[in-house]
């Protein structure tokens, strides 16, 4: 559920296993923005990453797609990437993100998100 007026910060309302509301705060995205896109290959598919950008430089959302329309590898890219950006706009840091998800047994991303956070990641360090 959403609430707040336009301009503030929305808020997302959930119930926990006890019955007690629990409220998270995602800042609102300027009209305008930077963006930035970059292309990246994972598991040897190419895929294109878009960034946006709050004001202040922080990262505020990513778009990830494929050259695999309509496939259930760019459906899982495009929406782990939804999902990414929900977690930025709630404040979560992009290392945060980064270092949870799943790496193979070299160390290496696991999926095309983690490719894309990696790449941020060395770009913006």
């Amino acid at each position: 559920m959403f609430s707040g007026r336009s301009g503030s910060p929305r808020h997302f309302i959930e119930n926990d296993s006890e019955g007690l509301i629990n409220q998270m705060s995602r800042e609102r995205l300027p009209n305008k923005r930077k963006c930035e896109t970059v292309e990246f290959k994972h598991a040897g598919h190419a895929f294109t990453l878009s960034c946006g950008y709050y004001r202040d430089g922080r990262l505020a959302e990513i778009f990830i797609n494929s050259r695999h329309i309509g496939s259930p590898l760019e459906s899982i890219a495009r929406d782990s990437a939804i999902l990414a950006s929900l977690a930025l706009q709630a404040g979560i840091h992009v290392e945060t993100l980064r270092h949870a998800l799943t790496r193979d047994h070299d160390g290496q991303p696991a999926t095309a998100l983690g490719a894309a956070l990696d790449l941020l990641c060395k770009e913006h360090a």
